[in-house]
């Protein structure tokens, strides 16, 4: 049985490295945190539910690898995608420091491992109070004050008055963040139908539109803003 300190393999080292939650935090003390953070990891195959709505979490979670999506399925039955992860990405982290029973499901887009966090070995450090577990808990407080902004952001994208409007404040979002007017999104055209509240008939006829306007170009999921 692996140590708890050597949970990750090489690869799954540099993508908890590289994620805002370890960020100024070396290799050595990630791995030096694991066993503080009781880390468990765990692989689902594409479509699997990582988190069910309704369920306690007492975790935070990290994607080490693969995809996937948040999405809430209203009165209706309609879905709605909340939004995309990639490795690297944290969730689940408020509910687990609220208590609160999870309002949302996360499913996985393709074969996907993930790491959880003990949320009280991340909010109450050991005895040791390694400058890293300081660390650790700063970068949490800002990915959960980034989520809220990001929440806003995409309130003020799906009450735009057209889906064409909707379209285009998205796509300069992903375009600003990227840093460039080239850039990839994650969604599957069901998926960012889901994610602005739309038919997906209707968007892929608006796409068309702003591509024949010559507003944006675009193949599959790689987009560009002319």
């Amino acid at each position: 049985m692996k140590a708890a300190n050597d949970l990750l393999d090489p690869a799954e080292l540099t993508a908890a490295s590289s994620s805002h939650l370890f960020k100024g935090i070396s290799n050595k003390d990630i791995k030096s945190l694991m066993p503080c953070l009781t880390a468990t990891k765990k692989k689902y195959k594409k479509n699997e539910t990582i988190i069910n709505e309704g369920a306690h979490l007492n975790t935070a979670c990290l994607l080490l690898s693969g995809s996937a999506h948040i999405e809430r399925i209203d009165f209706s039955g309609t879905r709605n995608i909340v939004n995309a992860l990639t490795p690297g990405d944290v969730f689940g982290e408020s509910y687990a420091a609220s208590s609160l029973p999870v309002s949302v499901s996360v499913i996985s887009d393709a074969d996907t491992t993930v790491l959880f966090l003990n949320m009280t070995g991340i909010i109450h450090m050991c005895g040791n109070a390694c400058p890293f577990h300081s660390k650790l808990l700063e970068n949490l407080l800002r990915i959960m004050s980034v989520r809220n902004l990001n929440l806003n952001d995409k309130i003020t994208i799906i009450t735009q008055k057209s889906l064409r409007a909707k379209i285009m404040m998205y796509l300069n979002e992903i375009s600003k963040r990227s840093g460039s007017t080239y850039f990839d999104i994650p969604f599957s055209r069901q998926q960012l139908a889901d994610y602005l509240n739309a038919d997906r008939s209707a968007l892929s006829s608006a796409l068309s539109s702003l591509k024949a306007d010559g507003v944006i170009d675009f193949q599959k999921n790689h987009f560009r803003i002319i």
